[in-house]
């Protein structure tokens, strides 16, 4: 007996305004504010680009939420 496959798709992007851009010259202060904003950041050109942003955003909030855990965050 075959089962439907049940699919985990993600809502689509509205970029009706225009995304921030994050390259290994971008102000990492800047895109961070982008991020606590809420805007949406497009990662250009390497697949690097996007593990350094990863990378620098955990440093960020481990600085920021000295001590918590996100369980801790929710409430």
């Amino acid at each position: 007996m075959i089962n439907d496959i049940q699919l985990n798709k993600p809502e689509a992007i509205d970029v009706t305004e225009r995304p921030a851009f994050y390259n290994a010259d971008s102000n990492l202060v800047t895109t961070m504010n982008n991020l606590e904003e809420g805007k949406v950041v497009l990662i250009r050109s390497f697949y690097s680009n996007g593990l350094n942003l990863l990378k620098e955003l955990h440093i960020h909030l481990r600085k920021k939420l000295l001590n918590k855990t996100y369980q801790e965050q929710q409430v």
